[in-house]
């Protein structure tokens, strides 16, 4: 194209397809700093294959942001409250008592119960009390590192005579 001066001017060349720039017509006299028609072809190859890349930021961004999104308006059902467990029955009030616990020391000098020395008749006699409120209850026989053989056999055999079955021996 030529002005009504004389001055020749160039036009760009556009490119059919994507409506791009591809060079200039008369590349001969083309301005200072324009491109020639390979360097263009050039340049937007390199375009064409960063154009491929995607960015991972926003990608992260938007996971993060349903995940979030997900997790705030998920309703879960109340799975323990539909649960069919056996409860235990309320007793109207009713207390049931306490099962004792009887605890028998056995050392060099004999039987300590409830922390007093006491014979072997004595200790007859309170077990002979506690087999009378429970049968269940739960006796402890405790054997000091040189207590006799004789009385840890003489405490076990006054528990059987009662009929008192829940035995523990320890040794301390």
């Amino acid at each position: 194209m030529i002005t009504p001066l004389g001055r020749r001017v160039l036009t760009p060349c556009w490119h059919q397809g994507t409506g791009r720039a591809h060079g200039w017509k008369n590349n001969a006299a083309a301005p200072h700093g324009a491109e020639s028609e390979g360097a263009m072809k050039a340049r937007d190859k390199r375009r064409s294959d960063d154009a491929v890349q995607l960015e991972m930021t926003p990608m992260i961004d938007v996971v993060f942001q349903l995940l979030i999104f997900f997790i705030v308006t998920l309703r879960q059902d109340d799975i323990l409250s539909r649960l069919k467990v056996a409860r235990p029955q309320v007793d109207n009030g009713r207390v049931e008592p306490s099962i004792p616990l009887i605890e028998i020391v056995l050392h060099r000098g004999g039987f300590l119960f409830k922390g007093q020395p006491v014979s072997a008749a004595t200790l007859d006699r309170q077990l002979s009390r506690y087999a009378g409120l429970s049968r269940t209850a739960n006796v402890v026989v405790k054997c000091t590192a040189d207590s006799p053989h004789q009385l840890l056999v003489q405490a076990l055999d006054l528990c059987n005579k009662h009929q008192m079955r829940n035995l523990s021996v320890l040794s301390l």
